[in-house]
């Protein structure tokens, strides 16, 4: 007779959890995109990736989308609605939590200017992404790829590059063939700046972080527009000679690099900086004697934060 009671109540209570919905049934994935459309200010917010497939891919401005749920691939088809068949399209965002299993081809895009790509599993950079002619900025972070593809040298237009934690051991040549480059954001497991880093003539900022680095090539010096530099968490053990040229540097970090203040004050001789800001590795203790030395530069101990972002 138990045993009777037993199986009617696991028999209805079958027949109530499969009657009832799933408490999420999306899963944990919570898709926020947002869409602005040619001469409207206000971005759409769409909630699914089937609701943006029947968008007028005409009338698209920019595109941002990310996941504040579970992880989730992205429908490979929408991918190439957007890149392919948006001819007014001028920004694409895919921010974290979704990821790109398959890049769709990329045909020809003069229009798309930047692209940023977060967080998406990716591996690689596709190699036809010298298609997108007009592109003047691009990000990939947090990423998986190891390197570039030798097209991507053949993107002329390009301003801005950011490539932040991914698995880059080498310095990626390909970059230097970008000569119109203003901002380089480059964080790896690299030990090793080229010499022909000079080629990229227009570099205004530049941030090369948690890396190996421990020296930059004397040409760095040459690079006679940087204003910004953010060399924060490297091996440096000395003030990097080839900065000691760069009379138009306004903002410096060093911090988080194991630099001793007796070699600090000492590599420090000859420096030309007038009114900049540089973010140092010792305590507010030990600065006080480099700051009266060089009263026209900004010493900032490194508790204090940097302000290059």
């Amino acid at each position: 007779m138990k045993e009777i009671r037993i199986l009617i109540l696991l028999f209805f209570t079958a027949i109530i959890c499969k009657a009832q919905p799933p408490t999420d049934p999306s899963r944990g994935v919570k898709i926020y995109a947002l869409v602005t459309k040619i001469n409207e200010k206000k971005p759409v917010h769409y909630g699914s990736f089937e609701e943006m497939q029947k968008l007028d891919f005409n009338k698209i401005n920019t595109v941002s989308i990310e996941n504040r749920g579970n992880k989730t691939s992205m429908d490979t088809l929408l991918l190439k609605n957007i890149l392919n068949n948006a001819p007014n399209l001028t920004s694409i965002t895919i921010g974290r939590n979704i990821y790109l299993d398959n890049f769709p081809k990329i045909e020809k895009n003069n229009h798309l200017k930047e692209l940023y790509l977060t967080g998406n599993n990716l591996s690689q950079i596709p190699l036809d992404i010298d298609n997108l002619t007009a592109l003047e900025l691009f990000e990939c972070s947090g990423n998986k790829i190891k390197g570039l593809p030798n097209s991507f040298s053949n993107l002329n237009n390009l301003k801005t590059l950011i490539l932040k934690a991914n698995n880059i051991n080498i310095f990626p040549e390909e970059i230097l063939s970008l000569q119109n480059l203003n901002v380089l954001w480059v964080s790896g497991a690299i030990n090793t700046i080229p010499e022909k880093i000079d080629a990229l003539s227009q570099l205004e900022k530049v941030v090369f972080t948690n890396t190996a680095v421990s020296t930059l090539p004397k040409s760095f010096s040459r690079l006679k527009n940087l204003k910004h530099i953010d060399l924060s968490n490297n091996q440096f053990t000395v003030f990097p000679s080839p900065l000691l040229k760069l009379k138009q540097v306004k903002i410096l970090s060093l911090n988080e690099n194991p630099i001793t203040q007796t070699a600090l004050e000492k590599s420090l001789k000859g420096i030309k900086y007038n009114n900049a800001v540089i973010y140092i590795p010792i305590t507010e203790e030990e600065y006080s004697e480099i700051k009266n030395t060089y009263q026209e530069i900004n010493f900032i101990p490194e508790l204090v934060s940097p302000a290059i972002k």
